[in-house]
């Protein structure tokens, strides 16, 4: 099945992932993994295959990924509003430091 996988872990580990480690995932012929997270106790992967629909977005300091279809919105204004997004949890964030 297609989609995000997360792996928590409670000690971190010396090594990290790697995209080969994860080809349990590739449940069909035409599937694809990708890691979008590797830290020492946290692992994101999406599997999915061409055309999944799936956006991510990042910068030096946060990570958004957003897994599914929005419809009735071009592709501008979901960047727009992820840029808006991440602009207000840096927000907070910095509230909190």
């Amino acid at each position: 099945m297609p989609g995000i996988h997360t792996i928590i872990l409670s000690h971190p580990r010396r090594n990290l992932f790697r995209e080969s480690d994860l080809n349990f995932l590739l449940h069909e012929e035409n599937f694809k993994v990708k890691i979008i997270t590797n830290l020492p106790n946290c692992l994101m992967a999406i599997s999915f295959y061409s055309g999944y629909p799936f956006i991510e977005w990042r910068d030096n300091d946060i990570q958004i990924v957003l897994e599914g279809m929005i419809y009735n919105y071009p592709m501008a204004e979901i960047q727009k509003q992820l840029n808006e997004i991440a602009k207000n949890l840096l927000k907070i964030l910095s509230t909190k430091i």
